[in-house]
């Protein structure tokens, strides 16, 4: 068993070759035939929290980070949950401790129970076995879930999905044996659909294995080998985090991991990690542009880039920022307002929240201020949230003595997206304020630099003073050749013909109208439309992205119609688990069953969900992080 066996030598002190970590199991009751059990996915939660508590016998509560397979991820994901909403301090405490998890086919979405519901029966046991079928809205908590790590703000999670089908039950005269015809028990789809940003490949890893096999290694094994790198790296940030926090501030550590708190909310850093991956070969032009590099070198400086709406503005801010990362020499703080995202994602409130809980994580030794706050509206008001809340102005004055005292040992660069996402008005204000910063850097004899780079569109018109700005349109021209070259190298007939080159004069460094139109093209290409008509498609594809929004709605049938109103028209925004339903329910329809709705050619099933909206909305809609909800008055 390589938990017992392997895992406890593996994950060693790099400078002593000593154990590092201790490795507990945690195991319940989960046989399917003849179970005289009736217990639900929160009664295995209750009782795996339980056993968790022994943990705070100790007088400091050490990083934790769960290995979970299966069935066990979602009752790890009920406890982290339960605790989340728990006003206990030892709640809060193991919650703070929690710094990785490690999910092997775990079916976030729901799996395949076909074949084991027939050996259950009517068993006490079928309640819990049908509450983690495919699309059980019992299950697929990810709001919560998501809410639940964002006070956290410091787990890193991955998520291990099976590329093996797997043999089901087959009844063989008595008895029941795994023989039955092979299926995929949990696809990547569910597998890997637990937080939004948990996409690319630092969180997700595909394991050429089985469902029950998955978790089941040998020592020297390659799949084994990846999951400890995995793990290491986890542990490393983890023990980085916390040795910041203990060796550079007076303060408790728990007091700063409580401060913390208080600054998180839900959609804390999530536009960031939802911003694709630049393709391959693509913004490198950024790091080399004169004015960039002008403004990453001397003094302090402010630095813009402009674009229209869609010309890849946060991708390029993205690709700096993780070209830029923080060392001893350079504070790197950053924030990625998100127009669609809940109001602290687009609002000062929220840009100086989170900046402050960066700071936080990396400098408490020069946030005391900040800190001695806190301790005091903790005495003297009770829980941060509950009882009181930041006010912007103290949070900006927190900030700017912080930057000033950061400026006395270091240079420090602050990274600002798509500004102008948070309204004009708030946009200036903000503008103004680290223009203030800037000044008050360039008054003092510190001796070390500050670095602003703001993105926004042309309009609102922000830069007055005439700072340095780079104009993406007029430099992405290359990289959206790269990207359409990319997305069209399923098609050999399409990639070696001129349409790479039309598509990309015609995009006018819109990466968005150049996405648009690839995705309408294979379509096309897909259906066998010769190149004449792909080319045609092209031309008469309109520019501004209001006629091409224009052209597809006019186009769209009343499914595609039904899909859009439900979207743009609900009171807040629809959760996958909601949307099948809403697109199969007539109001002035005769009465239906549940079974009957299910039943219809229309109803959207786990494995064709995305992909049926993708095709009913032409590409304009897709499933994406969850947004701070609010119910209607």
């Amino acid at each position: 068993m390589w938990l017992r066996d392997a895992l406890p030598y593996d994950i060693t002190d790099e400078r002593e070759d000593t154990p590092l970590a201790r490795v507990m199991t945690y195991g319940y009751e989960s046989s399917l035939q003849h179970s005289r059990s009736f217990q639900s996915l929160e009664d295995l939660a209750t009782s795996f929290h339980a056993s968790l508590l022994a943990l705070l016998s100790n007088a400091t509560t050490r990083p934790i980070i769960f290995i979970a397979h299966s069935l066990g991820g979602l009752i790890l994901k009920q406890v982290i949950i339960l605790m989340s909403k728990s006003k206990r301090e030892e709640d809060q405490e193991l919650l703070r401790a929690v710094c990785g998890i490690l999910f092997f086919g775990v079916p976030h979405d729901g799996m395949d129970i076909g074949s084991l519901i027939a050996m259950v029966e009517d068993n006490p046991n079928r309640f819990l076995l049908e509450s983690i079928g495919n699309m059980n809205p019992s299950i697929s908590q990810h709001r919560d879930f998501s809410d639940a790590l964002s006070t956290n703000g410091q787990c890193g999670i991955v998520c291990f999905y099976e590329t093996l089908t797997s043999p089901t039950a087959k009844r063989v005269g008595d008895t029941w044996e795994m023989s039955g015809p092979n299926v995929c028990l949990v696809t990547k789809a569910s597998a890997t659909n637990c937080q939004p940003w948990v996409s690319g490949p630092e969180h997700v890893c595909a394991i050429n294995r089985t469902h029950s096999e998955i978790v089941k290694f040998q020592h020297q094994d390659h799949d084994y080998k990846n999951v400890i790198q995995r793990m290491k790296s986890l542990i490393r940030q983890s023990l980085k985090t916390s040795t910041t926090l203990n060796t550079m501030s007076p303060y408790p550590l728990k007091l700063i991991q409580r401060c913390l708190q208080s600054l998180a909310f839900p959609g804390l850093g999530r536009r960031y990690l939802d911003i694709q991956h630049p393709t391959s070969g693509t913004c490198e032009w950024l790091l080399r542009h004169e004015q960039y590099k002008e403004w990453n070198t001397h003094g302090h400086n402010l630095l813009w880039i402009k674009g229209k709406p869609g010309s890849g503005k946060s991708v390029a801010l993205k690709y700096a920022l993780e070209n830029m990362e923080p060392t001893q020499s350079t504070l790197v703080l950053s924030f990625f307002y998100h127009g669609r995202g809940g109001e602290l994602e687009r609002s000062p409130l929220g840009l100086i929240r989170s900046l402050l809980h960066q700071a936080l994580v990396q400098c408490p030794e020069a946030l005391s201020a900040l800190l001695e706050a806190f301790k005091t509206k903790d005495e003297q008001l009770g829980e941060a949230g509950v009882n009181w809340n930041w006010a912007l102005e103290e949070l900006w004055g927190f900030f700017g003595t912080f930057i000033g005292k950061v400026l006395e040992a270091r240079d420090a660069c602050l990274i600002i997206d798509a500004l102008d996402e948070s309204g004009e008005a708030h946009a200036v204000d903000v503008t103004q304020r680290f223009k203030s910063l800037l000044t008050k850097a360039r008054d003092s004899s510190s001796g070390n630099s500050l670095h602003i780079l703001f993105s926004c569109r042309h309009y609102p018109s922000l830069n007055l003073d005439d700072a340095p700005e780079i104009h993406l349109e007029r430099e992405n021209y290359n990289d959206i050749k790269a990207f359409v070259t990319e997305q069209l190298a399923e098609s050999e007939e399409l990639a070696s013909s001129n349409i790479p080159e039309l598509i990309t004069s015609r995009a006018s460094g819109i990466f968005l109208w150049a996405r648009l139109v690839v995705d309408r093209i294979m379509s096309l290409a897909r259906s066998g439309h010769n190149q004449q008509k792909v080319e045609a498609e092209v031309h008469s594809t309109p520019q501004p992205l209001e006629e091409i929004y224009q052209n597809l709605l006019q186009k769209m049938d009343k499914a595609s119609l039904k899909l859009m109103q439900w979207i743009c028209f609900s009171t807040r925004p629809l959760s996958p688990d909601e949307l099948p339903w809403a697109m199969v329910i007539e109001a002035d329809g005769p009465d239906q069953t549940v079974q009957t709705c299910m039943d219809t050619e229309d109803f959207m099933n786990e494995a064709k969900l995305r992909r049926r909206i993708q095709a009913l909305s032409c590409g304009l809609v897709e499933i994406t992080s969850n947004l701070e909800r609010s119910d209607p008055d």
